[in-house]
């Protein structure tokens, strides 16, 4: 058998930084382009990005909460990037492979992409050096997986699609 050296895409990210955004639960954002703090999106939240490069320190998606995308989009984090229980991400305009998401898990305390149960993602998820990628059970995920490490828990449907990975 014949082994073939499979090299994964250096994603590491260095945000430059910007102002930190806590939200209050039930409420509707809209998310132009730009630099940004630690952002944590509180439950329930209707969240529009607009489309363009976001950098952030951190990203946090609150429980039950949507994001809108509307165009073609790179998201990146510097720390952690978190999907809560219950998030949804609907795509208004681009396809999967249109929305990246490049997260350098390797400087977070907790160095891990997560998907909450019953979560619903689009895109593609490029992890740091030493990340590891978690999907809780019963999400669903169209895109692609690059990661030192990738967990899918019980009752995960995964759809794989093309993506090219530019660097950050």
């Amino acid at each position: 058998v014949e082994v073939q050296e499979f090299v994964l895409p250096l994603c590491e990210v260095n945000a430059q930084g910007g102002d930190d955004i806590a939200t209050v639960q039930d409420e509707t954002y809209v998310l132009e382009p730009g630099d940004y703090g630690d952002v944590d999106f509180a439950a329930r939240n209707d969240v529009t990005l607009t489309g363009g490069n976001y950098t952030f320190k951190s990203l946090r998606f609150g429980p039950d909460s949507r994001v809108e995308i509307q165009a073609p989009t790179e998201i990146q984090v510097e720390n952690h990037l978190r999907f809560n229980r219950g998030v949804e991400v609907a795509l208004n305009g681009p396809t999967p492979e249109e929305v990246k998401y490049f997260v350098n898990g390797g400087m977070s305390i907790d160095p891990q992409s997560k998907a909450g149960d019953h979560t619903v993602i689009y895109g593609t998820i490029c992890g740091g050096s030493e990340s590891v990628i978690k999907i809780g059970q019963n999400s669903y995920m169209e895109g692609g997986l690059y990661g030192k490490e990738i967990r899918l828990g019980a009752g995960v449907e995964f759809v794989a699609s093309p993506a090219s990975l530019p660097q950050p």
